[in-house]
């Protein structure tokens, strides 16, 4: 596609990157999401499943629900209860959590999904976080995302990590109705 075309693609798949209001880590999500698109083995990434035993629901409306869940939390946090939360920061949270499960699953031979060979490496998150830090992704956001998963036991260090983990909790509980 090229990466003009890359850049148009995403932001078509993905409509919230205009959500952000910093230009520069807008453009470092998005570089990581281009990357890791083209390290995984999918042309369209509206193949990629959310998980491979849930076939019918895609990794692009999972990760569409978290932002849109994420950002709902982060903004009732700030216009009823007055809390201050940095919005930029809950959307590359949002928009790279998942991300590297496009390298950790992949669609077999037989048409099914499965875990990829890298899959069985990694821990869920840590391929998209060393990834977003090779594109200039602050560390504090890296670290975040390799220990969103519910799987990894760990303390919730800022409030925007926590808004990450009900957000995304509400978007994987439904996924069993899909």
């Amino acid at each position: 596609m090229g990466a003009r075309g890359d850049r148009e693609y995403l932001e078509r798949l993905f409509p919230e990157f205009k959500e952000f209001g910093d230009d520069r880590l807008r453009e470092q999500v998005l570089a990581t999401w281009i990357d890791v698109w083209h390290r995984s083995g999918f042309r369209r990434l509206e193949e990629a499943r959310f998980m491979p035993d849930t076939p019918k629901r895609s990794l692009v409306a999972h990760v569409r629900a978290v932002i849109r869940n994420s950002l709902a939390i982060a903004d009732t946090l700030t216009h009823v209860h007055r809390i201050r939360v940095d919005r930029d920061m809950v959307l590359a949270l949002a928009f790279l959590h998942d991300a590297s499960k496009i390298l950790e699953n992949e669609k077999k031979k037989d048409g099914r999904y499965g875990k990829s060979r890298l899959g069985t490496f990694y821990p869920h998150g840590f391929l998209a976080a060393e990834i977003a830090k090779q594109h200039g992704v602050p560390d504090e956001i890296c670290g975040m995302v390799s220990y969103h998963s519910p799987s990894i036991r760990f303390a919730h260090h800022r409030l925007e990590s926590v808004i990450l983990h009900e957000g995304d909790a509400r978007s994987a509980g439904v996924a069993k109705y899909a």
